[in-house]
């Protein structure tokens, strides 16, 4: 962010005891007392779905899904990061996505973010899911 030129007193952290979906309601009550929140990112977003198994789907989704529905209605954007397999795998990125298939089901979109292969510096970020964008987008 200081890279971009962000100011860091205008970035708030999420606590580690921030729990999904039991700390919903915290989340919706803290941007909504900041006020003027432009984007709520969860890094990374498994840390903080408590007890969920995140490997079972039904577990995943009732931790995923509140997510959703306070960012439509606080009209903020909300990032989770789920990190990939740093195992070689079979097709895109999204199957290197660790765990259950929620991660990838719930989520409007979901941006893949990889290195080039032959230039460490440069990071390639493209869309791997999306309900909004073209097939020919979104992988």
């Amino acid at each position: 962010m200081e890279a971009a030129g962000g100011n860091r007193s205008l970035v708030g952290l999420i606590p580690y005891t921030f729990r999904l979906p039991e700390s919903i309601d915290w989340l919706r009550d803290t941007v909504t007392h900041l006020g003027n929140v432009g984007l709520v990112i969860i890094d990374p977003l498994a840390n903080h779905t408590g007890e969920a198994n995140t490997d079972r789907e039904s577990e995943v989704r009732t931790a995923l899904m509140p997510l959703g529905v306070a960012a439509h209605e606080l009209g903020v954007p909300i990032i989770g990061v789920r990190h990939i397999s740093t195992k070689e795998a079979k097709g895109d990125a999204l199957g290197r996505i660790l765990g259950s298939t929620a991660w990838i089901g719930i989520p409007r979109v979901v941006l893949a973010a990889v290195k080039d292969r032959d230039n460490p510096d440069v990071v390639h970020v493209r869309p791997a899911k999306g309900n909004r964008v073209r097939g020919s987008e979104s992988g």
